[in-house]
């Protein structure tokens, strides 16, 4: 179980996703901070707040994100930040390309059951 000063990001660009993505987090790792990040600027801001992320689930298909693209720039400025990338785009090139990126852990499509997001996310911290 993580420290409770464990701060989660969520970037989705959909209110009702972070909300699930939120009760998920903490049904799996308790007292933790969630952060949330609605597009990529924030995101980047989200990122390098106070307290830094530990962790950062992240959608690839927000505004600004550039279907995945600004994940490259996440990974220069915050190379020790892990992220979990959680998203609808599942083509093969996607895929290949998101987890080519160094602090990338999983890719888990919004497709998949809950339990495949909480091992990520396990693997990850």
């Amino acid at each position: 179980m993580p420290d409770p000063k464990t701060t989660i990001l969520i970037a989705d660009d959909h209110a009702l996703v972070r909300d699930g993505m939120r009760a998920l987090v903490a049904s799996v790792l308790g007292d933790v901070l969630c952060t949330e990040a609605a597009d990529a600027d924030s995101l980047m801001q989200a990122a390098g707040g106070d307290p830094p992320a530990q962790l950062a689930l992240v959608d690839l298909n927000m505004p600004g994100m550039e279907k995945g693209f600004r994940l490259a720039e996440l990974a220069r400025r915050y190379p020790a930040l892990p992220v979990v990338v959680i998203s609808a785009l599942t083509s093969p090139d996607v895929v290949r390309r998101t987890l080519e990126l160094p602090n990338v852990f999983a890719f888990v499509p919004k497709s998949a059951p809950s339990d495949d997001l909480c091992t990520a996310m396990a693997a990850a911290l």
